[in-house]
């Protein structure tokens, strides 16, 4: 009985010898594998990850025939605290030059005694502004 005792106790410690080599071994594959996992994840990270700039194009609302009901329009409002303005005579002119405006009417603003004063009363459109200042 001693010796089939014995036997068991023998098969016993060898398969958790041999379970614990295993689990050594692949413990430390993990180790090892390092560079293959940064390589992966970066494949993974270029297959899904692309960053693009999209401007949707917005505010055009069609009628069912594909008729232009409304549009967007970008609009620049440009106005002035006079009361920061030094060279009244010079700003005027420079401004008024820039914006197609009326330069007495834009030192009259520059003289005013109000703490805002607003220059364009329509809108400049976009593309003007950006050809006038090289925007």
């Amino acid at each position: 009985m001693r010796t089939s005792f014995n036997r068991r106790l023998s098969l016993l410690t060898f398969v958790i010898i041999i379970t614990g080599v295993l689990l050594f071994a692949r413990l430390a594959s993990f180790q090892f594998q390092l560079d293959v996992a940064a390589y992966l994840q970066r494949l993974a990270s270029s297959n899904y990850r692309v960053i693009k700039d999209r401007f949707p194009e917005r505010g055009r609302i069609y009628d069912r025939n594909g008729e232009l009901l409304a549009a967007n329009m970008t609009e620049y409002r440009i106005g002035i605290s006079p009361v920061y303005v030094t060279d009244k005579a010079r700003f005027a002119r420079q401004l008024a030059e820039a914006l197609g405006e009326d330069e007495e009417r834009i030192l009259r603003l520059a003289n005013s005694r109000a703490p805002y004063e607003l220059v364009t009363h329509g809108s400049l459109s976009a593309l003007r502004w950006r050809r006038k200042w090289r925007v």
